[in-house]
């Protein structure tokens, strides 16, 4: 019984760190919807916030999907 306890207990931390280590998607993101992120959008997510300036490279309204696509695949890797 102890061992099944054990087991549980370590598959549910598991699948806890894997749900935190989860990029959001562009839309989670964009929270205004106007299809862009915005600079205070993009804190919620550190990696694109601490990189924003690197990012956002066409200096328009905020970053555009493919800005973002592009930075979650260079700054935002989930170490496994």
């Amino acid at each position: 019984m102890r061992i099944i306890q054990l087991v549980t207990l370590m598959l549910i931390l598991t699948l806890a760190t894997f749900a935190l280590a989860q990029v959001p998607s562009f839309e989670e993101l964009d929270t205004d919807a106007d299809g862009y992120i915005s600079r205070s959008e993009a804190a919620a997510l550190p990696c694109l916030a601490a990189n924003y300036d690197n990012i956002d490279t066409r200096s328009e309204q905020g970053l555009d999907r493919s800005e973002y696509q592009a930075a979650v695949a260079e700054y935002c890797q989930i170490e496994s």
